[in-house]
């Protein structure tokens, strides 16, 4: 028995840590949407304010019509910078994945394989798709194969966007998800180190990370990668980090029940979250001048972007959560959570193929073509993302059961040979004697 004991661990310790978590645990595949009974796992309203996200970013590249504008400079300004949408988008990433995977995050192999297939499931099928017609489309317009081919490696690959000069290249918009997926592959390691050092410091350690590869990319100066104080500061994970971690933030303070329903009638934080960003947005507007086409371009329009506004966003989102308002009953509706939930098509194909040839073969009208956009986007999630997510999902989580059944068959059937061979033994003695 000893002799089973010992062969048998040695059997057991050479299966991967995931194999053994199942084998040990017998524990459910992880669900990103699963919580304790009385948690909500969806938020209806934070779902169409990624639709209000998408569309400021669309306001931003494509201004709006003149008669909406009141006549008002302000007002123009205020629109050219609705870039920050883009801030939105990272402020409920941040919560989101943080407010999904919390409880079960650890850095190991059973962790990521679930976390990245959930993630990439969601990201990458129409990124890819959108690439790849861009990339036709291009050849089309007299682009060389050989210009073409690189560039679509470096978008499929998220390289792009760790290089201020390939940063917008073909899907221009998709320079964001580049920043998007380093959050997705570090939270493990930021969310143990906030719970460890505090979300401050693990920030700070996450700003030296990014001071030093901007060291070494102006020293090494190759293809423009991690060059130039303004490139890591508005294009990359490490210089807006603190978008994602107050959305952490937010989560952390609501799960711990730290954010309540106001014991007044009026949403203060909803209130105080929308003046905020409106604010945010005007001050961006009066630091353009020479030398800053944007207000972002600035340094106090760098700290605004990347400090003051997810600030403002945290604070709006926290008055989604618990107040009830005219704004999140708005957001909530079917409407705008059909529309939420179609943001990220929307997002990659407001810019590109999508727009050019539906603005030259359909119609110039502004409103014709944002509701043409809106209209393809809804289809492309109903039709393909959504089917395509699902069955990425349903594809790897059969993989992995799989590989969990080989495990616990390879680890009995091991623990029955050693059994036959011991008993062999046990034979051969008691014959000998």
């Amino acid at each position: 028995m000893p002799r089973l004991l010992q062969i048998s661990s040695s059997v057991w310790q050479s299966r991967p840590h995931s194999m053994k978590l199942s084998l040990i645990q017998n524990s459910n595949r992880f669900d990103a949407a699963t919580h304790e009974a009385g948690t909500p796992r969806y938020f209806p309203s934070l779902t169409g304010l990624r639709a209000i996200a998408a569309f400021m970013v669309y306001f931003h590249h494509y201004g709006i019509p003149v008669s909406l504008t009141l006549g008002s400079a302000a007002v123009v300004g205020i629109v050219r910078e609705m870039h920050t949408g883009v801030s939105v988008f990272y402020v409920l990433s941040g919560f989101l994945i943080y407010y999904r995977y919390a409880k079960r995050a650890s850095v190991s192999w059973s962790f990521y394989r679930d976390y990245l297939v959930n993630r990439l499931a969601r990201i990458y099928p129409m990124y890819f798709l959108v690439v790849a017609l861009g990339s036709i489309y291009a050849l089309t317009q007299g682009k060389t194969a050989g210009i073409v081919l690189r560039d679509f490696i470096l978008q499929v690959t998220f390289i792009r966007g760790f290089s201020d000069l390939y940063k917008f290249i073909g899907v221009a918009q998709g320079w964001s998800l580049t920043v998007e997926e380093v959050f997705y592959f570090v939270f493990p390691v930021a969310m143990l180190a906030s719970r460890r050092l505090g979300m401050l410091t693990a920030l700070f350690g996450t700003y030296l990370i990014g001071g030093a590869l901007l060291s070494v990319g102006t020293a090494i100066n190759f293809q423009g990668f991690f060059v130039g104080i303004r490139f890591v500061a508005l294009y990359t994970f490490f210089g807006r980090a603190a978008e994602f971690f107050v959305g952490m933030f937010v989560a952390k303070a609501f799960m711990s029940g730290k954010i309540r329903p106001p014991l007044q009638r009026v949403p203060a934080l909803t209130i105080c979250g929308c003046l905020g960003m409106l604010g945010s947005l005007y001050g961006l507007s009066c630091l353009v001048g020479p030398g800053y086409s944007l207000g972002v371009f600035s340094p106090g329009g760098m700290v605004i972007n990347n400090l003051i506004v997810p600030v403002c966003v945290g604070v709006f989102i926290s008055g989604l959560l618990v107040e009830r308002s005219w704004i999140r009953a708005f957001l909530a509706s079917r409407l705008m959570e059909l529309l939420g939930k179609s943001s990220y098509v929307f997002y990659l194909i407001h810019l590109g193929v999508f727009y050019e040839l539906t603005s030259r073969l359909i119609s110039q009208n502004y409103w014709v073509l944002f509701t043409l956009i809106n209209v393809y986007a809804v289809l492309m999630y109903l039709f393909i993302e959504h089917p395509a997510n699902n069955w990425i999902k349903r594809v790897c989580a059969s993989q992995a059961s799989r590989s969990d059944r080989e495990a616990r068959l390879c680890v009995l059937n091991g623990v029955e040979a050693v059994q036959k061979q011991d008993s062999r033994t046990e034979s051969q003695a008691i014959g000998s004697c």
